[in-house]
């Protein structure tokens, strides 16, 4: 609720979401080709295949040209979005702290001091935290389903013991952390 106006009334802030969506596929699809690219690279030192070791290290270097710039594009993207959100919403809230006089209220009460200070942090909190805990959910899931199929493609079954042991574990966490999530 309270991102939503951001990327609403921000031209620039929905590019850089956008982009970041697009960067965050991008840095999945880096992480899949070194998935293969490993797997190739163990292969050819258990096969002592010495011609197809320097055919996949050609591999591992035009991946490492082509995968660094997105990884490192990426991380850029998710900052300067961070910087960007942060400043508007600083800018937003103390302009709804000026217009409301919310300040007045404040100071009679007596109980805060340097609020301009306050909501500074308390949008890079909010502003940080949302968007480290968008990308991250993004991300897992995406990785998620890549290497999901990816492992379904190599040993099915294998695939199915690590879901029905993942679901366990994760029933069995839930379960025995429920009154953690209430304290926290």
């Amino acid at each position: 609720n309270m991102a939503y106006p951001y990327f609403e009334e921000c031209k620039a802030g929905r590019w850089l979401f956008e982009g970041k969506i697009g960067l965050t596929l991008l840095n999945s699809g880096v992480s899949v080709g070194f998935s293969y690219i490993g797997k190739d690279f163990w292969n050819a030192l258990s096969s002592k295949n010495t011609v197809e070791f320097y055919n996949v290290l050609g591999k591992y270097l035009g991946a490492l040209l082509v995968g660094a710039p997105i990884v490192t594009l990426y991380k850029y993207q998710r900052e300067r979005l961070a910087v960007n959100w942060r400043e508007w919403m600083t800018t937003r809230t103390l302009q709804l702290y000026e217009e409301n006089r919310v300040y007045y209220a404040i100071e009679r009460g007596g109980e805060v001091d340097n609020p301009d200070q306050r909501i500074c942090e308390d949008v890079q909190s909010f502003t940080s935290f949302s968007l480290q805990l968008f990308l991250t959910i993004v991300s897992t899931v995406i990785d998620l389903v890549s290497f999901s199929l990816i492992l379904y493609s190599i040993y099915p079954q294998l695939f199915i013991a690590i879901v029905a042991y993942a679901s366990f574990g994760t029933i069995a966490t839930t379960y025995l952390g429920k009154d953690l999530v209430r304290i926290n």
